[in-house]
């Protein structure tokens, strides 16, 4: 195998590596969005307002970052 496939395989398997922090970081925000809520409110991902969801969505990348 080349270098420059290895470099390839490397590069790829980071990007998937950030998209699952980022999933898990976003779960993590929603269950604590949704912990005072109804059940149904979130349990099909569909929030009151778009700002629930940017604010939803801000929360998961604040967790991220620190």
């Amino acid at each position: 195998m080349e270098a420059k496939d290895l470099n390839f395989l490397l590069a790829k398997s980071t990007i998937l590596q950030t998209l699952v922090v980022y999933a898990r970081a976003g779960e993590r925000a929603r269950a604590a969005t949704c912990a005072g809520t109804r059940a149904g409110a979130c349990g099909n991902r569909q929030m009151a307002s778009p700002s629930a969801r940017q604010n939803w969505i801000a929360e998961g990348m604040r967790w991220r970052m620190g």
